[in-house]
C-alpha cells in the first residue's frame, strides 16, 4: 500500500467543464508568470527542490476527451501541492530510458488521486498526469 500525501487543498469545484478548466489554468498561470519567458515549473521537495516542468501536462490533457479532462483537472491544485511539498516515496517504473514516478495523494475533501512525473535520460522532470485511482492511464 503506497503512502499518501495529504493535500491542504480540495478538488476544484464547479459544474461546467470550462469553469473547471479556467480555474486550473489560473493556477498554472501563476507559475507561468513566475517563469517569465522560460517554461513554467514548480520546485519539488521530493527531488531536492529541482524543477518539475508543467507544460507537458497541458499537452497531455488536451489530448483527452472533455469528460476525462474535467475529471483530471479537478485534482490540478492538489497535484501542484503534492509536487511542491511531498517527501513521500513514489512508486517508480522504468520505461525505456525514462523513469515514471507515481505519487499518491489525498485531497482535503478525502478524494484520492495519483500524480505521475516523468524523468528523462537528461534528468529533467515533467508533470505528466493527475487522475483518480482505479483508472488505467496511458
Amino acid at each position: 500500500m503506497p503512502d499518501y500525501f495529504q493535500s491542504q487543498y480540495s478538488k476544484i469545484k464547479g459544474t461546467a467543464p470550462l469553469e473547471i478548466e479556467r480555474k486550473a489554468k489560473a493556477h498554472y498561470e501563476i507559475f507561468a508568470k513566475h517563469a517569465g519567458r522560460r517554461q513554467a515549473f514548480i520546485r519539488s521537495a521530493y527531488f531536492k527542490k529541482e524543477k518539475v516542468f508543467l507544460k507537458t501536462f497541458w499537452d497531455h490533457i488536451y489530448a483527452k476527451s472533455r469528460k476525462d479532462r474535467e475529471r483530471r483537472l479537478r485534482f490540478y491544485i492538489c497535484a501542484l501541492d503534492l509536487i511542491a511539498n511531498t517527501r513521500k516515496t513514489p512508486v517508480e517504473k522504468a520505461v525505456g530510458s525514462d523513469t515514471l514516478f507515481r505519487f499518491y495523494g489525498k485531497a482535503k475533501d478525502g478524494c484520492m488521486f495519483i500524480v505521475q512525473i516523468k524523468r528523462d535520460k537528461n534528468n529533467k522532470k515533467f508533470h505528466m498526469s493527475v487522475f483518480p485511482p482505479h483508472h488505467q492511464d496511458d
